[in-house]
């Protein structure tokens, strides 16, 4: 039966637009802007944040702050790896800085390769067992995705069926999900396209309602 959420517990900081990441026992929330602490709403803005903040899933205890981003950043995409955590798409970057968090180690991100096509802070991300992939951004529609194993190995796996901005991204086993987001006939639009063929993408069906700029969620099966 559903019920109600239930408010487990607070952030260490305050923070907007961040990206997260998880492994099985772990989410790290990426970047963000930052917000000083405030009465009001939601504080005073503080600028794009370095910090990474750390959930455990057993205890549901407050988060604490782990060791910073190479580079502050909001917004953008964030991808799960099986051993680290990715974020691309860099506010205000002219290049597709990737950086990368161990989850083991709990040090300093690094950035470890620049993807080859870049698609800004508006990108949607997605990742199968080996790749990452990061699709559209910045009115675009390439896919491109790079190796877990060799993050310098990319590809430029086909595109969109429509370029878009600021969509929702979940993955299956086998494909990935791009949900709404900005461009035209976009607002309803769910767009897939498979891991396996790294073909072009397909318009599928449409969401409910319009939506662009929310978050997407994955049941890890087709």
């Amino acid at each position: 039966a559903s019920a109600d959420a239930v408010d487990h517990h607070n952030l260490d900081l305050p923070i907007g637009a961040a990206r997260s990441v998880n492994n099985r026992t772990h989410a790290y929330h990426l970047g963000g802007e930052g917000y000083s602490e405030s009465t009001s709403q939601h504080g005073t803005h503080t600028g794009d944040a370095d910090y990474i903040q750390k959930t455990t899933f057993a205890t549901d205890v407050s988060s604490t702050q782990t060791p910073t981003l190479d580079t502050a950043t909001s917004d953008g995409g964030s991808v799960s790896g099986p051993t680290a955590g990715y974020k691309n798409g860099l506010r205000g970057q002219t290049s597709g800085k990737l950086q990368k968090y161990v989850y083991a180690t709990d040090v300093a991100s690094t950035c470890v390769a620049t993807l080859t096509y870049n698609q800004g802070d508006r990108t949607q991300s997605h990742a199968s067992d080996t790749h990452g992939y990061a699709a559209g951004g910045n009115g675009g529609d390439v896919i491109n995705s790079f190796l877990f194993s060799n993050e310098a190995t990319q590809t430029d796996v086909g595109n969109l069926h429509t370029p878009l901005d600021y969509a929702q991204a979940c993955s299956s086993t086998t494909h990935g999900y791009i949900m709404g987001g900005t461009g035209t006939g976009n607002a309803q639009r769910i767009q897939r396209y498979s891991f396996a063929s790294q073909t072009e993408n397909s318009s599928q069906t449409s969401l409910s309602g319009s939506s662009w700029g929310q978050g997407g969620l994955s049941n890890g099966q087709e």
